[in-house]
């Protein structure tokens, strides 16, 4: 498994993972600025946005996520800052929404102010976890209907 990396370190090319699809790489694979909500992130101003090492997440504030591992919970209260595993700055409004599973097709609008949509996103629950959760409670609800 991935261990902390120095911050902006090339990874070997050779690292495999079991369940590449559930890891942060896989979540922003595929994103550049023409996908709504991706450009939009809170600008820099500490000089801790470059100290901290890539899967460091065990801090109470700037946790930066590593491209190869899971993403902890997408809590942006109390402090708690996500950074990008690979660029000097936290995660974009588009980023913390694949990462709750939000299909791209969700857009949040322009007019709404950034620490607001952080907020949304941070009391929402994964849209995967959710359509898991809905279709266990229809197959509960017919089987009951079926007795």
């Amino acid at each position: 498994m991935a261990k902390k990396t120095q911050f902006g370190l090339q990874l070997d090319s050779s690292v495999t993972i079991e369940n590449y699809e559930l890891c942060v790489a896989s979540a922003f694979k595929g994103l550049d600025e023409s996908i709504p909500n991706q450009r939009e992130h809170f600008v820099p101003k500490s000089s801790r946005f470059t100290e901290v090492l890539e899967g460091d997440t065990n801090r109470k504030s700037f946790k930066r996520l590593h491209r190869l591992k899971y993403s902890p919970t997408v809590a942006y209260g109390n402090n708690e800052v996500h950074l990008h595993p690979t660029e000097a700055r936290r995660l974009t409004v588009r980023e913390a929404l694949r990462l709750q599973t939000v299909p791209d097709i969700y857009v949040l609008p322009n007019d709404v102010p950034l620490t607001y949509k952080f907020k949304l996103i941070s009391n929402g629950v994964p849209t995967a976890k959710a359509e898991l959760i809905a279709k266990e409670i229809r197959r509960t609800l017919t089987l009951l209907n079926n007795l």
